[in-house]
């Protein structure tokens, strides 16, 4: 926790939806939440959760190279003081994602496209 704000790192490849996020996000985010860092790929994101450790993570499932599992089974095996608690972003068939986010240690879901109201009431029950 950066102060007395939660920390996010949020990791999606789509650098103008992470633009369009961050800005709709200092507008009309959550007081208690701050973002502290943007990774666009899996290998940048393991760099950034090790030099960061963040509170949470936003992260979306669909990456190339190096998907949003892949980052998930990496923070998983992590030494890290305190592991994020991870919420994954995707437009893939719910279900399925679900699921295999859950198996591996995922605590929240959120289905694209999705408004900022959907992330702040996630974001507040985790």
């Amino acid at each position: 926790m950066k102060g007395n704000k939660q920390s996010i790192l949020l990791i999606d490849d789509n650098r103008t939806f992470t633009e369009v996020f961050i800005d709709y996000f200092k507008t009309y985010g959550a007081s208690g939440f701050e973002i502290v860092g943007v990774a666009h790929n899996g290998i940048k994101a393991i760099e950034l959760v090790r030099v960061l450790e963040p509170d949470i993570i936003l992260l979306d499932i669909s990456m190339p190279y190096f998907s949003g599992y892949n980052v998930l089974e990496s923070i998983a095996v992590m030494q890290l003081e305190k592991k994020p608690k991870v919420v994954m972003l995707t437009g893939m068939r719910m279900h399925d994602a679900l699921q295999m986010s859950t198996e591996l240690g995922a605590v929240g879901f959120i289905e694209k496209p999705f408004g900022m109201d959907k992330v702040i009431s996630v974001l507040s029950r985790i």
